[in-house]
């Protein structure tokens, strides 16, 4: 229906524009009738209608350039009230702020004057001279702030203009003379800070002066004053601009009114004469179009075949393939990806990283990908990942640029090989090395020091058996025999963290190791209330491991419990089926009950020498933590609200 409103304006307007080109020529036939050539005026003005022509086409160009003008000026008049509107904006948000910062001020200046009080009763009322010297150091500190702001309220703002005559009125005259009161009680608060510690007492003058002024609140309501005096002149100002604003609004809905009448409505007439030669033009693109659309259906059915054999090759290889559009979002994966991901390819495509990974990886994965974007350079990395199933792995990473025919980058295309393997083995290495220089050099240490621990043992021996009945001077002796056990349990911690761990794996309970290690700290927990609670076990708790070595891992475990519980301590224990790396284990789950940790410390619980307690070395949890790596397991901690700290120590069935 609209359509063809249109069409019908275009024809009238066609023929209106016609009509008036036949009367403008028929006046110049008219005209040229009356001339000076009788009889040939017929003959003479039909050789006139082609230049009659172009002098349409300049009036039709001039028409054209005269619109234009009027439009331009229109949007100048608008841009300049624009302007304007953007000025009296400017100056109420200044406005506003001045009166925020005023009114800061004062409210700052009000809780100086009650501090400086308080502080000097604080300094009077000190009993020690330590408390004496840091009232004081208060007091003085408090009056440089003080004096800043009173300054402030009386100065220019940021325009250059000076603050209202009422304020002026009441820092300089009678009755509030606001300036002096403030300069006088600065200096009171001064003079009572140089006062001597024997002047220091209710009766100072200086005290009282300045607890007279801070009950009556004068300076208080002066400032009250100011605030108001500075209120009024902004309500004053924001009705100057809000009358400003109005006759903006005003005169942009005028200008608006009078380009509608002498811009708008002339381009309508144009727009309606040039949809007939658009039509001609929208058959001659449509003829076209379908042509086109032949030639691209066949492209399409080309490039189809292509992508299906690059992704059966890129589907068959023993890589993680994806690509990315400018914005982040899949728009291409792999079979490989999608298995690692646990999800089809249509819930991939569209999201971003964001959706899959913690937000620390997938602001790092953004930041390659923006880098390929900008400097279209192939970035190669590797990189820790954590997949969508919580399990930790090492990818060989390699991002480069997608571009288009015209050479722009369109996407970027990731490639990743899991290389956990290789890493993991690295990493042994590298540690079974670091470890075996670690071992010689504790090896040697210890081996020069016992002979020294011996003697120093022999020593405090023959002084126990001489010193016998002195009191004194044998808990002096069993503190050195205390030091000495310490420094003999160090020795033995750094050897069994510095030396190869060698297995002796033998079928076995689990839960028995645990039981033996919880009787060898009988000594440990002797006087106190500690007992060790057993669920009932919801699996077979036998296991091929090495007995001794899973009984240091429990013991290292519950000293830790004992030492961070107060009593009674209760450790629960219990025992569940699990897997690890696909192999079926048995998960010990041992739950203390206390105080539990905190992140910092479950980040740094398995780090060389980091230890919370008062006494020991550091290493149980390293030492634990290597036994079971060498058994194929693994040790976790986390400490769940109510529950305290909780170690799952989960060891495989089978070597």
């Amino acid at each position: 229906m609209s359509s063809s409103n249109h069409h019908q304006q275009a024809g009238a307007s066609a023929s209106a524009s016609a009509a008036s080109h036949q009367g403008n020529l028929g006046a110049n036939g008219a005209a040229a009738s009356n001339g000076s050539l009788p009889g040939g005026a017929a003959s003479q003005t039909a050789p006139r209608s082609k230049p009659g022509g172009s002098r349409e086409a300049g009036r039709r160009r001039s028409g054209t350039g005269y619109l234009t003008a009027r439009y331009l000026l229109a949007l100048g008049v608008l841009g300049v009230l624009a302007f304007a509107n953007y000025v009296i904006l400017n100056a109420q948000i200044e406005t506003n702020r001045s009166i925020a910062i005023i009114a800061a001020n004062s409210s700052r200046q009000r809780s100086l004057l009650q501090r400086s009080a308080l502080l000097a009763q604080k300094l009077v009322s000190s009993l020690n001279n330590e408390q004496l010297q840091a009232a004081r150091a208060e007091l003085i500190a408090a009056m440089g702030p003080l004096e800043e702001t009173h300054h402030e309220l009386i100065r220019a703002d940021a325009e250059g203009n000076p603050p209202p005559e009422p304020v002026h009125d009441i820092y300089y005259e009678v009755p509030w003379l606001l300036d002096t009161e403030m300069r006088n009680y600065i200096a009171q608060v001064r003079a009572l800070t140089k006062s001597s510690d024997e002047d220091l007492n209710w009766g100072n003058p200086h005290l009282r002066y300045v607890d007279e002024v801070a009950l009556s609140g004068r300076m208080v309501e002066a400032l009250d004053q100011v605030v108001a005096a500075y209120l009024r002149r902004s309500d004053e100002k924001i009705i100057y601009l809000h009358n400003l604003a109005l006759w903006s609004l005003m005169s942009t809905l005028a200008v608006l009114g009078i380009t509608g009448v002498v811009v708008f409505r002339p381009m309508v007439r144009r727009v309606h004469q040039e949809m007939a030669s658009l039509e001609q033009l929208n058959d001659t693109l449509e003829q076209r179009v379908q042509e086109r659309t032949a030639e691209a259906e066949q492209r399409s059915r080309a490039l189809a075949r292509s992508e299906a054999l690059y992704r059966s090759l890129v589907d068959n290889l023993p890589l993680y393939v994806l690509r990315k559009d400018t914005v982040g979002r899949f728009t291409w994966v792999n079979e490989n990806l999608c298995k690692l991901l646990g999800r089809p390819a249509d819930e991939i495509i569209g999201k971003t990283d964001y959706d899959f990974y913690p937000p620390q990886l997938a602001e790092k994965n953004r930041h390659g990908d923006l880098q390929v974007l900008e400097r279209g350079e192939v970035v190669r990395d590797v990189e820790e990942l954590v997949s969508p199933q919580g399990n930790e792995l090492h990818a060989e990473i390699l991002k480069t640029p997608v571009r288009d025919s015209g050479g722009e980058i369109v996407e970027t295309q990731t490639i990743f090989l899991d290389v956990t393997a290789r890493i993991e083995a690295e990493r042994r290495l590298v540690q079974s090395e670091r470890l075996a220089a670690i071992g010689q050099m504790v090896a040697g240490v210890a081996h020069e020091s016992r002979n020294a621990l011996q003697q120093i043992q022999a020593c405090s021996g023959l002084l126990a058996w001489k010193l016998d009945g002195q009191a004194e001077a044998t808990e002096l002796l069993e503190d050195l025999q205390k030091a000495l056990d310490r420094l003999r349990r160090l020795f033995d911690d750094l050897r069994g963290y510095a030396a190869p761990v060698t297995l002796d794996r033998r079928p076995g309970d689990v839960l028995d190791a645990l039981r033996d290690a919880w009787k060898a700290l009988a000594t440990d927990r002797q006087g106190r209330d500690a007992q060790v609670v057993e669920c009932p076990p919801t699996t077979d708790t036998r296991a091929v491991f090495d007995r001794l070595q899973m009984e240091q891992v429990f013991r290292n475990i519950l000293e830790n419990a004992l030492a961070a519980c107060d009593d009674p301590v209760e450790i629960e224990v219990s025992a569940s089926q699990a897997e690890l790396g696909g192999r079926p284990a048995i998960a010990v789950r041992i739950a203390d009950g206390g105080p539990g940790l905190s992140p910092q410390q479950l980040q740094h619980i398995f780090e060389a020498f980091y230890t919370t307690k008062t006494k020991g070395t550091g290493l149980g949890m390293t030492i634990a933590r290597r036994i079971m790596e060498a058994h194929r397991g693994c040790i976790q901690v986390e400490s769940p609200p109510g529950e305290g700290a909780v170690v799952t120590v989960i060891v495989p069935r089978e070597p």
